[in-house]
């Protein structure tokens, strides 16, 4: 009884859709974060994905990320003549509205910490090859002409706005095989780069087998 035992357990460990599956083309949408959270927008990757072994995941793909984020400026002082000086906030419609998007090619290696026959459960981590472009300057300044009340903006760019970096990306995925051709998953990855770009990302994927997993 216990040798029949640790058969069926030894089967079910050693065998499953992403044991036979050898690659999945890989869609994923979802929020992302630049910097220290202040920046809000989303990523789309698309990736093959390779199973080199029952515990090993090659991952290669595409990405690309666009953040958008607000800058109020300080507070600013009036000096009306012959009136004490007033201290104010922008106008919102004078705010600062940036972007930052980016491109980047990931290469990264995936151990499944759980395989099931249907699910899977990996960490992961690689290096990243990235070009960012960014609308923020170093520092900027605005003044609203009296006569027409149209603000006049100066932007001071000390830093190049195109920019290739290297780096790396960590973080976990969860696959589910629904049906013999596709899979669901949640994806979590971090990643920083030799500009210090900081992002997060946390998104939704499907994929495609290229080659038909056997479910039992």
């Amino acid at each position: 009884m216990k040798k029949t035992l640790y058969f069926l357990l030894l089967s079910f460990w050693s065998t499953g859709a992403f044991a036979q599956t050898k690659d999945a083309l890989q869609f994923t949408f979802g929020r992302s974060t630049h910097g220290t959270g202040d920046l809000k927008g989303y990523a789309l990757d698309l990736s093959l994905d390779h199973s080199i072994s029952r515990r090993f995941d090659w991952t290669n793909g595409l990405t690309t990320t666009v953040h958008y984020g607000t800058d109020k400026g300080g507070t600013f002082t009036i000096y009306p003549p012959n009136e004490p000086p007033i201290v104010t906030s922008p106008n919102p419609k004078n705010y600062l509205r940036y972007n930052t998007t980016g491109v980047q090619m990931t290469s990264v290696l995936n151990f499944n910490v759980l395989a099931f026959p249907r699910h899977k459960l990996r960490i992961g981590v690689g290096p990243i090859f990235r070009f960012e472009s960014s609308s923020y300057p170093r520092n900027w300044s605005y003044e609203v002409n009296s006569s027409d009340g149209i603000p006049r903006y100066a932007f001071n760019y000390e830093v190049p706005v195109n920019q290739f970096n290297v780096g790396y990306t960590f973080g976990l995925s969860y696959f589910v095989a629904i049906t013999k051709k596709y899979q669901l998953g949640i994806k979590a990855f971090f990643q920083d780069d030799t500009d210090g770009a900081v992002i997060g990302q946390f998104g939704f994927s499907i994929g495609r087998f290229l080659q038909l997993s056997k479910l039992d």
